[in-house]
């Protein structure tokens, strides 16, 4: 089962994704494309990615299809952070070689293992770790007590 949601804060310019399950690069897609259609959406909006329950099977060419989908949508190309957040080596990998094919674009990414360390690296104001974990269990479907 795959579970691809998102959550946009905008009183923190904060877009928050996650992904969970065997995920391709059609359903990246298929989420950003979501993401770029809700009324609040704003390019320059800093985002989080939570790829630490998601097995990203990406083929030999989905690097390139990726590039491409983000090179040919300017509603990507806004000046903001990104801050992967993943557990396996392979998504490190992917992450660190989609930041650098993109990097033309005034995305500053980080990829990163801990909830703190997403939270250092966005450095917004009114965001810290707790908060982050409350959105990102929200999003998991885990209901915060």
């Amino acid at each position: 089962m795959i579970k691809l949601t998102f959550k946009i804060i905008r009183e923190l310019n904060l877009i928050v994704e996650y992904y969970q399950g065997d995920i391709t690069v059609h359903d990246i897609i298929r989420n950003k494309k979501a993401t770029i259609q809700h009324p609040d959406f704003n390019k320059d909006a800093n985002v989080v990615l939570d790829l630490r329950d998601a097995n990203v099977m990406l083929k030999k060419d989905d690097m390139q299809t990726l590039v491409t989908f983000f090179k040919s949508n300017s509603e990507f190309q806004g000046d903001k952070k990104a801050v992967y957040l993943t557990s396996k080596p392979q998504e490190v990998v992917n992450t660190m070689l989609f930041s650098l094919k993109v990097g033309e674009f005034s995305i500053k990414p980080q990829t990163v293992s801990t909830i703190e360390a997403a939270v250092a690296f966005m450095h917004i104001d009114g965001l810290d770790a707790i908060r982050l974990d409350a959105i990102l269990g929200e999003l998991k479907g885990i209901s915060q007590l």
